[in-house]
């Protein structure tokens, strides 16, 4: 899952899902497209701007 930043909160808001290889990925800062799994390099992609300016962060979401 994808969480976002509003002001200084981290706002806990499903953007989308993502593999855990992915979540892997961009936890240790690879934002190069080819890197990731290709059912999710749309996601990415869509979102890359974001993940790099640290507006977006990788989250879970705990299983209940």
């Amino acid at each position: 899952m994808l969480d976002h930043f509003e002001s200084s909160a981290l706002v806990e808001e499903v953007i989308c899902e993502i593999s855990p290889e992915t979540a892997s990925l961009l936890e240790k800062g690879v934002l190069d497209i080819e890197a990731f799994p290709k059912e999710d390099r749309r996601i990415v992609e869509k979102h890359l701007e974001a993940l790099r300016k640290g507006e977006i962060t990788v989250g879970w979401v705990p299983d209940v």
